[in-house]
């Protein structure tokens, strides 16, 4: 019961983890285009 408890927290953390990596990528992208479309224009 405790190992199955531990499996679906750390799936959680894993899951929150790659949506919070995922955020920083497209916030990351979306700055350096800002800055690419300053550039340019």
């Amino acid at each position: 019961m405790i190992v199955k408890q531990l499996g679906t927290q750390r799936r959680r953390d894993s899951s929150w983890l790659s949506k919070y990596l995922l955020y920083l990528l497209l916030s990351g992208y979306t700055s350096i285009y800002n800055r690419v479309t300053c550039c340019v224009f």
